[in-house]
């Protein structure tokens, strides 16, 4: 109980000092405290930037998916080391990095059809094959489904921005910041 406490308290911190609400969607998208704390583990390694903090990425959100099969975040998560082994060039095979980023996506919309991450996701993997149209419809459904979700926002702006309307990518961008001032590059 001491542990789930500690946890449900983290989330509501996580959602004070800079995640905003998506915090809470996450942990509510497990009953398992562990697959939680490796979920937010791995997020930070996601977020890293680089290929070595990529893969550690990688690791934990396998672990979580481990605990937890249903847990969706950390089948999007997932997904999105792949993508970016893709953008990067790290990966040795990149057909196969497309597969598993892929099959990430289909199996997050699966559990949660409307959750906007995997939405974000299913978009990045879009944009990463040159598919804009695509990309911006399911980044616009991520926006309708969470108007406050800044990293919604934020996907569409690339979407729109690669698909070269800079100004509508301007105008999400500001909404993502203006959301959460001290959002992730």
């Amino acid at each position: 109980m001491q542990i789930v406490l500690a946890a449900d308290v983290a989330a509501a911190l996580q959602v004070r000092l800079g995640e905003g609400e998506q915090a809470r969607v996450w942990r509510m998208g497990t009953s398992s405290v562990h697959a939680w704390l490796l979920f937010v583990e791995g997020l930070h390694f996601v977020r890293g930037v680089t290929r070595e903090s990529n893969f550690l990425g990688r690791e934990r959100m396998r672990q979580a998916i481990a605990l937890d099969p249903d847990y969706a975040p950390a089948w999007v998560y997932l997904g999105w080391t792949y993508v970016f082994d893709l953008r990067s060039g790290w990966s040795d095979d990149p057909q196969g990095s497309l597969a598993e980023a892929e099959r990430c996506a289909e199996r997050a919309l699966r559990i949660d059809p409307d959750l906007p991450d995997a939405l974000n996701l299913r978009g990045g993997i879009d944009l990463t094959l040159g598919r804009h149209d695509a990309a911006i419809a399911v980044r616009r459904r991520s926006v309708a489904l969470a108007p406050s979700h800044s990293e919604s926002h934020a996907w569409l702006a690339a979407a729109l921005y690669f698909a070269g309307d800079a100004p509508m990518a301007e105008r999400h961008i500001g909404l993502a910041m203006r959301l959460r001032p001290f959002c992730p590059g």
